[in-house]
């Protein structure tokens, strides 16, 4: 039997499931040994990613024949699952991308070393002891190794910048201590406005094959948190078009020749501007489940291909996948107030009986603590489903948001 290894969001199994089942893989998929919403359903081992690359990579060859490839869908791990793919053999791409693509650093150089838009930086940074007097306030601070916006804020004053940096060094210390990246310092850069917008994209043999871009709602300043996404079915062809093109001379710039890329950006008076990217599916590969919906084609199948080398080494189809959404569905990181022990989780009757959300999910277990919004990585819940026809103006679109997360409730002590 031939084994693939996934490591991906809890939602995402079933999907990735189904299609490697249909190319004829037995699907293992990995957790990390804290794991709490492991699906009992589908075959798994819990790693401990504390241990080196060897070990781990040592002791699933021992265990499993015939390893065809390894898909790495979390943000935090992407490097590490690279180097465990060498010593399994099935590597689809050099280490630099994946270093170029987790590490802010390698990324705003790599990018500004190849003419690639994206917002001017002003270094690179270890401690609050800035010396700096050519800083056009406002300004943006963030971890170089952060995820899914945890320390990001904008910034107005030095005395504001000096409070964020002992946020995102406390962060650093904790949150980033599994990667081995507590000394990593923070990146200071250019505010750009505009509209905001991601591109899902999977890559073979140094080529796109098959993009989603996907519309964002407004982000809450100062710290921008990950909020709305959904599939624009009005994004106009001129503006789609750029954005791709700025895209795809980033990602390439950072040397990804398979694989899944995210990547974020700005729209600013008609220029492309990127913010940042990664080596992995949004949200963990969950955004893939409204791409799929939108446009009826399988965003989880080509997943697969672009993470297993036989089939990469087999695909021949030399056009990109052009997809036009259908449909307004959307992916909602629910926003809440305060910190703690979690209590208690519930979804009021409204939203659980509303024929638009396709599905609720929690991404914190009764008892686990939840930090404060904006300085962790941490997810209280999502929601997934279809943006009613009443709602288009931003105005609407906040209504909306408010009104989910007035219906999920979660309670401390």
């Amino acid at each position: 039997m031939k084994h693939l290894f996934i490591l991906t969001e809890s939602s995402s199994v079933p999907y990735i499931y189904k299609n490697a089942i249909m190319f004829g893989y037995k699907p293992i998929f990995l957790y990390t040994i804290d794991a709490w919403d492991i699906n009992n359903d589908y075959r798994y081992e819990l790693i401990d990613f504390s241990k080196s690359e060897m070990d781990i990579a040592k002791y699933l060859k021992g265990k499993y024949e015939d390893i065809v490839g390894v898909v790495s869908c979390i943000e935090q791990l992407t490097y590490k699952m690279a180097k465990i793919s060498e010593f399994l053999g099935v590597s689809i791409n050099n280490r630099s991308s994946y270093t170029n693509l987790r590490d802010k650093k390698a990324m705003k150089e790599c990018w500004e070393q190849n003419g690639v838009s994206t917002p001017k930086s002003y270094g690179i940074f270890h401690n609050a002891n800035i010396d700096r007097d050519d800083l056009h306030y406002p300004v943006i601070v963030k971890p170089v190794f952060g995820a899914a916006s945890a320390g990001v804020k904008k910034i107005f004053s030095f005395s504001e910048l000096q409070s964020q940096i002992k946020q995102i060094l406390r962060y650093n210390l904790t949150t980033l201590a599994n990667e081995g990246k507590v000394r990593s310092g923070f990146i200071i850069e250019q505010f750009v406005t505009g509209a905001e917008y991601s591109v899902d994209t999977i890559w073979v043999n140094g080529k796109p094959i098959l993009s989603g871009i996907l519309s964002k709602s407004t982000p809450k300043e100062p710290d921008f948190p990950d909020r709305l996404y959904f599939t624009d079915t009005e994004l106009d062809y001129e503006t789609r078009a750029k954005i791709l093109e700025e895209t795809y001379k980033g990602i390439s710039a950072a040397g990804v020749k398979n694989g899944c890329t995210h990547t974020e950006v700005r729209v600013m008076d008609g220029k492309v501007f990127l913010i940042e990217a990664a080596l992995r599916p949004g949200a963990g590969g969950a955004l893939y489940r409204i791409l799929t919906e939108s446009t009826e084609i399988d965003f989880y199948k080509y997943l697969i291909i672009a993470n297993t080398p036989s089939l990469i080494a087999a695909y021949n189809n030399t056009e990109e996948i052009i997809v036009t959404p259908q449909k307004r569905f959307f992916w909602y990181n629910v926003s809440y107030e305060g910190a703690g022990k979690i209590k208690g989780l519930d979804v009021k009757k409204e939203l659980a009986e509303d024929s638009n959300i396709k599905s609720v999910i929690f991404r914190r277990k009764i008892g686990s603590y939840l930090p404060r919004e904006g300085m962790s990585s941490s997810y209280l819940a999502w929601v997934i489903g279809l943006l009613p026809e009443s709602v288009n103006s931003e105005f609407e679109i906040e209504s909306y948001m408010n009104y989910m997360d007035n219906n999920i409730i979660v309670s401390y002590g």
